[in-house]
């Protein structure tokens, strides 16, 4: 299964140490005290003036704007992408992770700052608000694809759902159940 991001970010700063001679913490300090202004300038300038690589740079620099991991508390980062003008939407995802949840105990939420993928083996679903509703992105194999729940970049959802009230949830029953079936 593909790691969260937090559990990304906590395999690199476990391994910073060992890698650069320096804990996040470390790094965190230099940043503060000889570093740029700026998050950009300050991963070039932990690259170009200390070696680090991008993925190392940008989570020292991440560590520094938030106090730590940003994606260590999931519950916070779900609260945060349903709240403000998406908070209307936070019952019908929590209705939605209920029933993906029901279809298997291996199912887990991964939690991001821009949607929830839910993942069995693989991602089989991805969930965000959009334009006062929720979209459900479903890695559905046979399916040809149709436009991607997000502009650019590769990814296995091919299959794009819109909701905007709870008993909408019954209608995608079946392709939830065979998108997790067949990840």
């Amino acid at each position: 299964m593909a790691k969260s991001p937090n559990e990304m970010i906590d395999a690199v700063v476990k391994n910073l140490p060992a890698k650069t001679g320096k804990t996040a913490d470390e790094w965190v300090e230099v940043l503060r005290k000889d570093g740029p202004e700026g998050h950009r300038q300050q991963i070039d300038w932990l690259k170009k003036q200390h070696g680090l690589g991008h993925v190392q740079a940008s989570i020292v620099t991440t560590w520094l704007e938030h106090g730590g991991n940003p994606y260590a508390d999931t519950e916070k980062l779900v609260d945060d992408l349903f709240s403000g003008r998406n908070a209307v939407l936070r019952p019908l995802y929590d209705a939605l992770a209920k029933e993906m949840a029901a279809l298997g105990s291996d199912v887990k939420a991964k939690p991001a700052v821009t949607n929830v993928p839910f993942y069995r083996h693989r991602k089989f679903a991805e969930v965000r608000p959009a334009g006062g509703a929720l979209e459900i992105g479903l890695a559905v194999a046979d399916k040809p694809a149709e436009k991607a729940p997000r502009p650019g970049g590769p990814d296995r959802i091919n299959v794009k759902r819109t909701i905007t009230e709870v008993n909408e949830i019954a209608g995608l029953r079946e392709e939830l159940k065979k998108a997790y079936e067949m990840n």
